[in-house]
């Protein structure tokens, strides 16, 4: 970074670096009006995918402001729709020039929005072209198609039976969130208030993100399941203002639960690239506002807890942190309990041997074995036309597929060769 500073600045005197200094960190229009200019180079020059760039961004920072009918704006407007009939976005050209038509302030400026639009018309029909949706002063549309992730509520549809094994987890759940939303007063008396964020980390399989989903059931609230590459976006500024916009849905629908999948790729120590950092202050203000909201609880997880910053798990942040590792001999016979009443199987199938059988599997690698040996019964069916249930040896055959050598392929293979009723027996 140093090099690039040196590079940029290494020309200017100091009152030019003031100056641009002072336009950068503004909130009145010069940035944009600079931006523009840039555009209008890279333009000269050619570069039109750039220029492009230049202008949504000057857009952008217009709108931020709530200027969404400036000249600057409209300029910004005008000159995306010119630069995307060029690449040979048509449509997206005549989203921008009806958006222009409808932030005109006088009927001058319309009329210049129409004439683009017939002049679009001519690479593309208009009863081919479908216009956008529009947002007037809400500020939501930034850009055309760069506009603000909508984050909506949905129903929780599980709940803590439906998940087998990991009982700790459940326990930590039930403790920070689902008894003091089940009985607040008493919870008050005590000094515990339902809120804070909630940490759950382990490999990836491993019911992190089932386990989101069946507090918000226990609880009988919404939840709002977000991930990190619904935040993350190329513009500058589009990024934050995504997650801005997760939070502020989850405060106004409370009591519901934020779920933040992959929270790593956002909040990377702060060591990481500058995307990644660009994002870890918003994120901690956010979520220590947060806790001042009643009714919210707030769910991260990750595959890696070293992959994220110290400082989101101190407290009145994600300050309980719980851990979601791979399922023991329990979990994973709960689980084979929970996953194959899913599927027409028979009444005989040993949920304990194959708990011994799947060690090392995850509850989403053990799910997708019993699916397959479903499916393989499934295919017999269609080819055969003979109806059956799946069995324990075509589940045996379907986990074989999962271990390539060791103890337990050559145990599958001893059980599926000399018959796996006689060998349990």
């Amino acid at each position: 970074m140093e090099g690039v500073r040196t590079e940029l600045f290494g020309s200017l005197d100091e009152p030019e670096r003031d100056a641009l200094l002072e336009v950068l960190a503004g909130e009145g229009p010069e940035l944009a009006c600079l931006l523009i200019d840039l555009a209008e180079i890279a333009r000269s020059q050619g570069r039109t995918k750039r220029a492009n760039m230049l202008y949504n961004s000057a857009l952008y920072q217009e709108e931020g402001q709530g200027r969404n009918t400036s000249p600057v704006a409209i300029e910004s407007l005008d000159a995306l729709a010119h630069t995307d009939l060029k690449l040979g976005n048509a449509r997206q050209a005549w989203r921008w020039a009806d958006r222009m038509q409808l932030a005109a302030p006088d009927d001058k400026t319309r009329k210049r929005a129409e004439r683009l639009q017939g002049r679009i018309a001519k690479s593309l029909p208009v009863p081919e072209v479908e216009p956008a949706p529009h947002h007037h002063s809400s500020g939501a549309g930034l850009g055309g198609s760069i506009t603000l992730n909508e984050f909506e509520p949905v129903e929780a549809k599980v709940t803590f039976d439906d998940v087998g094994g990991l009982a700790r987890a459940k326990d930590a759940l039930r403790r920070v969130a689902i008894l003091p939303h089940r009985d607040p007063e008493s919870a008050k008396r005590f000094g515990i208030e339902m809120g804070g964020g909630v940490l759950l980390y382990g490999p990836p399989g491993c019911g992190k993100t089932l386990l989101a989903e069946a507090a918000a059931g226990e609880m009988g609230v919404p939840i709002i399941k977000v991930k990190a590459a619904d935040l993350l976006h190329p513009l500058y500024g589009m990024s934050e203002r995504n997650l801005a916009q997760s939070f502020k849905v989850a405060r106004e629908k409370s009591p519901c639960v934020l779920f933040i999948d992959e929270i790593d790729g956002i909040a990377r120590p702060r060591t990481a690239d500058f995307l990644h950092l660009s994002l870890v202050g918003p994120l901690l203000m956010e979520t220590e506002a947060l806790a001042a909201t009643p009714g919210v609880l707030l769910i991260g997880a990750t595959n890696t807890l070293d992959l994220v910053d110290p400082a989101l798990t101190r407290p009145g942040r994600f300050d309980k942190v719980v851990a979601v590792d791979m399922p023991d001999v329990a979990g994973r016979e709960a689980i084979w309990r929970k996953v194959l009443p899913k599927y027409p199987c028979a009444d005989d199938l040993e949920t304990l041997v194959l708990a011994d059988l799947s060690d090392g599997l995850s509850g989403a690698e053990i799910a997708e074995v019993a699916r397959t040996a479903a499916e393989s019964v499934w295919m017999q069916y269609l080819r055969d036309g003979v109806e059956r249930k799946v069995e324990m040896f075509d589940i045996l055959i379907s986990l074989r597929h999962r271990f390539t050598e060791g103890k337990t392929k050559h145990l599958i293979d001893d059980l599926l060769a000399d018959g796996w009723r006689e060998m349990l027996d």
